[in-house]
């Protein structure tokens, strides 16, 4: 289900963000091209009142005429004269003078410049308006108005597309957590009456008990059961009923040492202990699950030879084996194992992180020099 949901926003982010990105370019492009339409409209405004205030002049060459018309305040526009790149009159004196563009903006208005052909000198005519930005601003709004349907637009198709590409896994994961719960339901009948009649087998016969052919029938239907409880507890047991009790930890940890002797052996490491005395409230078969994972993982990992050294001190579980970890939050995930050549599933960790979450316990694992340190705090 969290894969599912996982991969539902990864294809929701993508298409949303790169759908907007689209949209975005090209209103972009479509804003400077209506904002150089106002532009190209209020220059044409420009050049219109120029050539009418010009027709008044008996002879264009004058410009100095047009001092006397500006002191009649008759423009509608802003003029001002430059002989020389040197400001002479005008209804306003701007900044500063470009002589080498046609237009430009300045604080929200638009200068517009006109050459007079002259033999003598250079006759400059700038002209001046304030930008009328009620239709940009107009404009914008209703851009923004559009925009906000787009989006509502695109995520309603983007969730059913959504949905639409997610149902296929969610099927496929449906079916398979089914197969699952009935594997391990099947899985469990075969293996019980394996171990019990090993048992009945060790009662007739205990001179058996001591062989190795039947040691490690009994290890390895051992190892299937905890795959079946390991792979039932995350389909079916998270939320069952706990059966809270006071347990001593120590006499767990040398319990499962000794369920856990024959592949100690059969590697042949060596197990070295520091256990103290530690009381905790909670269910029994969690606790076992818990330091099961833990010490199997250690015994899995562990080169041929090696040793392992687990302490409980003051309530803190340890279990430090040779190895190394690249990455320590991955591995505490469903399914993933860091080093496929080794057995199992990749569910261990996953199961302990869960028990450690439920109870509130710490739980830390990484890498110290050439080991691999696994630690629980029973606070």
């Amino acid at each position: 289900m969290l894969a599912e949901k996982k991969s539902l926003k990864r294809f929701l982010f993508v298409y949303i963000s790169s759908t907007l990105l689209l949209i975005g370019i090209s209103e972009f492009f479509y804003y400077r091209a209506f904002k150089s339409s106002i532009i190209e409209q209020e220059k044409d405004f420009l050049e219109r009142q120029l050539k009418l205030y010009l027709s008044k002049l008996k002879n264009n060459q004058d410009i100095f005429a047009l001092k006397k018309l500006m002191e009649l305040k008759s423009f509608k526009i802003d003029i001002a004269i430059y002989k020389n790149n040197i400001f002479m009159f005008g209804t306003s004196m701007p900044t500063y003078l470009v002589t080498d563009r046609e237009y430009w903006i300045d604080n929200g208005k638009l200068y517009l410049l006109f050459i007079i052909p002259s033999k003598k000198e250079k006759i400059y005519i700038l002209l001046s308006r304030a930008l009328d930005k009620t239709e940009l601003h107009l404009f914008l709004k209703k851009l923004v108005i559009l925009d906000f349907f787009i989006l509502l637009f695109i995520l309603l198709v983007s969730y059913y597309l959504g949905k639409l590409f997610i149902s296929p896994m969610k099927e496929a994961l449906s079916n398979l957590n089914e197969f699952v719960r009935d594997a391990t339901h099947e899985m469990n009948t075969p293996i019980s009456i394996i171990l019990a009649n090993l048992d009945l087998l060790n009662i007739k016969k205990p001179d058996l008990e001591k062989s190795v052919e039947i040691k490690r029938i009994k290890a390895a239907s051992e190892r299937l059961s905890k795959i079946f409880k390991d792979l039932s507890y995350i389909k079916l047991e998270f939320y069952r009923p706990r059966n809270i009790e006071q347990l001593n930890l120590s006499d767990i940890i040398f319990e499962r040492l000794d369920e856990f002797e024959f592949f100690i052996k059969n590697k042949g490491i060596s197990v070295e202990t520091e256990i103290m005395d530690c009381e905790v409230n909670a269910d029994k078969e969690d606790i076992v699950r818990l330091i099961d994972n833990i010490i199997s993982n250690a015994i899995k990992y562990s080169p041929h030879g090696s040793i392992i050294n687990i302490t409980l001190l003051n309530c803190i579980f340890s279990v430090v084996n040779p190895g190394k970890i690249r990455d320590a939050g991955k591995i505490q995930k469903e399914f993933v194992r860091e080093n496929r050549n080794e057995g199992g599933f990749g569910i261990g960790l996953y199961i302990v992180r869960k028990i450690c979450e439920y109870y509130h316990y710490n739980f830390w694992i990484g890498s110290s020099v050439n080991n691999v340190v696994v630690k629980i705090h029973f606070k």
